[in-house]
């Protein structure tokens, strides 16, 4: 029978944290992070709001790609949106 997802056998940190410890630790995270660790602030921010998407070019092997003329339903260009 396979373990859940995200189960382990090592022991977990937070098993040997109490709420103190992690309140303790919060604070000093916080605190660096608003003193300029960039590295620091990302953690927390990824902690909090999830990673940023990532983009990847799939499309182009990394040269420009042409401009797409766009047409809207009543003909008009999009660059010519004014006329």
């Amino acid at each position: 029978m396979a373990r859940p997802l995200g189960a382990t056998t090592r022991p977990q940190i937070r098993q040997f944290m109490n709420d103190d410890d992690i309140r303790d630790i919060m604070k000093v995270a916080i605190s660096k992070a608003k003193k300029g660790d960039a590295i620091m602030a990302k953690f927390l921010l990824e902690q909090n709001f999830g990673r940023a998407p990532q983009s990847m070019d799939i499309t182009s092997g990394g040269k420009e790609l042409q401009p797409i003329l766009v047409k809207f339903l009543d003909g008009k260009d999009k660059d010519n949106i004014n006329t």
